[in-house]
């Protein structure tokens, strides 16, 4: 099923923001950065059969990419993504995603970067090193145990959210120099590490005098197994 970008480009020629959600949608036209020239801003959702993702990284001018539920038939982010040298804001969510790829890494201008409701377990060191731009990091919903020391590269880091997933303490000592001022988890933990944990959440506001948001949801399990 291809969308009818011709008639849509006819009449909106200044369009600059763009959501499509269709399940039954399996390609989109080319007309999409041959037309679109204002475009800046797209997010696709819900598009379960979509088979390449190439006409969207030709729109050079984009500034914001929202993918979410659309990589699930196994095409994954290709390294075409990186041809979006403008991007600011990057966002993937239930895609199925298990690591943050190179191309993802390529693409330094990002201030915003949320790779929530995916199967990453690793944030890599080169992420710290080369989105130097980066002021807010969203990981929710991974199953993320480490936060690694190399954070501290992030120096524009202002909001940290990592909420379900399985983070263990101590938090490196490393990364009180970041002026964190948002930051958010989720804990389930067993009976027996409770007052332990609960402490050291509650010495985060010692470690980034910065925080101004700072959010801890702890469920109790009484299974010790």
């Amino acid at each position: 099923m291809y969308i009818n970008m011709d008639l849509l480009c006819k009449h909106l020629t200044n369009l600059i923001t763009l959501s499509i959600s269709s399940k039954y949608l399996t390609a989109i036209s080319d007309a999409l950065s041959t037309s679109l020239l204002n475009l800046t801003s797209f997010s696709i959702k819900n598009i379960p059969y979509l088979t390449s993702m190439e006409p969207i990284f030709k729109c050079t001018q984009l500034t914001h990419l929202s993918l979410r539920s659309v990589i699930r038939s196994g095409i994954g982010i290709s390294s075409g993504i990186s041809k979006l040298v403008n991007l600011k804001r990057f966002a993937t969510f239930n895609n199925g995603l298990t690591s943050i790829q190179p191309c993802i890494l390529s693409l330094t201008l990002l201030e915003e970067l949320f790779m929530e409701e995916e199967s990453i377990s690793i944030i890599p060191e080169e992420l710290c090193t080369r989105l130097k731009n980066l002021n807010l990091l969203s990981l929710n919903s991974n199953p993320i145990i480490n936060l690694p020391y190399e954070l501290k590269y992030l120096v524009k880091l202002k909001n940290l959210y990592v909420s379900e997933n399985k983070i263990m303490f101590p938090i490196p000592y490393s990364l009180n120099k970041l002026k964190i001022t948002g930051l958010k988890q989720y804990m389930p933990l067993h009976d027996k590490y409770n007052n332990k944990s609960v402490e050291d959440w509650n010495n985060l506001r010692n470690k980034f005098p910065t925080l101004k948001e700072i959010c801890a949801r702890f469920v109790y399990n009484n299974n010790k197994n």
